[in-house]
């Protein structure tokens, strides 16, 4: 084995890389939990708008009422 292999099996060295891999997914964790919220935000506004969109064409298939 080479020194610098040796190197990186030292505990100090392994901490490091796993400290950084527990910060990397702590990161993803957030990034996906926002990514999440965006999809239920688009989700909500595509429904709305269908909503509106069947509203506007009921209104334009009905005929209009003499009082």
């Amino acid at each position: 084995m080479t020194e610098d292999a040796a190197d990186a099996l030292t505990p100090e060295a392994l901490t490091a890389r796993l400290r950084q891999a527990e910060a990397t997914i702590l990161d993803q964790a957030r990034e996906i939990a926002e990514l999440r919220d965006q999809l239920a935000d688009a989700t909500f506004a595509e429904e709305l708008r269908q909503a509106l969109v069947r509203m506007g064409a009921a209104g334009q298939l009905t005929a209009p009422v003499a009082h």
